[in-house]
């Protein structure tokens, strides 16, 4: 039993060394357009070699994948795993909050735990991941790590693949621009997937109730604490999620009908505010756009020289009183519909663009279709 099990396994993992393609495995220095000839049997993937555990710093690799092209690209073998590659492929569809955790698959060595947090060798990031499935085997993994794989377009969201985004903030704040960071995020989970905090001039945290400096890491309340009965009494209610701030708090949208009964039960002078798929409990009259606006005062900034962009419902009171409001490629319909100007490429990629067209001409190239969709 011993010897087939461990042939068994042999010919599971020789199989999965096969190359992600099959046939040819090219690596890219950049994302090149898929020739038509062969579009219909190539996939991309986005390999991330130096990754680790931030509790135990178990090394992995972590391989990004394309749901819609990696199934007819890639080789597969019923022995990999006990659900079929479409099943697990779409277990790890992007979340829709940007603070929920990571959904990956973990291929090969087990990595003895159903979640943590990765750190990335470059940029510092970390990234909270859900383990959905352990396998035995996937396409290109590697006999000494174990590889959790996820959907590429969650990586490029996520700060992971964002040098290209970084070096263009860079260069937005080189050319005399002020670059102001503004956040639903405790400074706690901003800091668990962004580190370089000193890119930015000013830094608005928690939806506009906190300031943070981005320095000295002080932080500096707009406004009052959210009563801290209401997170008990959440908590009574069954909500074993609550995520509390300097100021708000926030819980799964899936509560929201509970987050409300709540501030009526107890009587309070607050807000629930949607952000895809997140409620946040803020101070009444506390919004991204106020919190902006301490940021700008700070700077001697004014609003009529800002361009604002956003992907969440909590967004829109900032780019409607910024001067230009941008939505990215992924944003919720009614952000899209109130924005100047729409980014069209994918997974973060239109803020490079959006960024060289701000220094080159203030945008003016973007403008005219923006202004007509405004007024229209």
């Amino acid at each position: 039993a011993g010897a087939l099990t461990s042939s068994i396994n042999a010919t599971t993992d020789a199989k999965a060394r096969v190359f992600t393609g099959s046939d040819l495995d090219v690596a890219l220095g950049s994302d090149i357009p898929v020739p038509p000839s062969i579009a219909a049997r190539t996939t991309k993937v986005t390999q991330v070699d130096r990754a680790s555990f931030v509790s135990d710093q178990l090394a992995v690799e972590v391989l990004g994948v394309d749901p819609s092209t990696f199934s007819r690209a890639a080789f597969w073998d019923p022995s990999f795993a006990d659900r079929p590659l479409g099943e697990l492929l779409r277990a790890i569809a992007p979340p829709q909050s940007a603070s929920a955790p990571v959904p990956v698959i973990a291929a090969g060595q087990p990595v003895g735990r159903s979640s943590g947090t990765l750190t990335f060798q470059f940029g510092g990031t970390k990234l909270p991941v859900k383990i959905v499935d352990q396998i035995r085997a996937f396409p290109s993994m590697s006999p000494s790590e174990p590889l959790l794989v996820t959907d590429a377009r969650t990586l490029a969201t996520r700060g992971v693949v964002a040098s290209q985004t970084l070096e263009a903030l860079r260069a937005v704040a080189d050319s005399g621009r002020h670059l102001v960071l503004v956040t639903g995020r405790t400074r706690e989970e901003l800091l668990d997937v962004f580190s370089e905090l000193e890119l930015f001039d000013a830094i608005v945290i928690e939806n506009g109730a906190v300031l943070l400096d981005p320095v000295t890491g002080n932080m500096q309340p707009l406004a009052h604490a959210v009563s801290h009965e209401l997170v008990a009494l959440l908590h009574r209610k069954g909500i074993e999620r609550v995520v509390s701030g300097r100021v708000i708090c926030a819980v799964w949208s899936e509560h929201a009908d509970t987050v409300r009964d709540a501030i009526r039960e107890l009587g309070l002078d607050v807000t629930a505010e949607l952000n895809r798929d997140s409620v946040m409990v803020l101070p009444r009259g506390v919004s991204k756009a106020t919190g902006l606006a301490s940021a700008l005062r700070e700077l001697g900034e004014p609003f009529s020289t800002t361009v604002a962009v956003g992907d969440g419902e909590n967004d829109l009171s900032m780019i409607e009183t910024a001067e230009i409001g941008v939505a990215v490629n992924d944003a919720v319909p009614p952000l899209r519909l109130r924005a100047d100007v729409v980014l069209e490429a994918a997974n973060g990629a239109g803020i490079p663009t959006l960024c060289a067209a701000l220094i080159g001409d203030d945008l003016a190239e973007l403008l005219p279709v923006a202004v007509g969709r405004r007024a229209g």
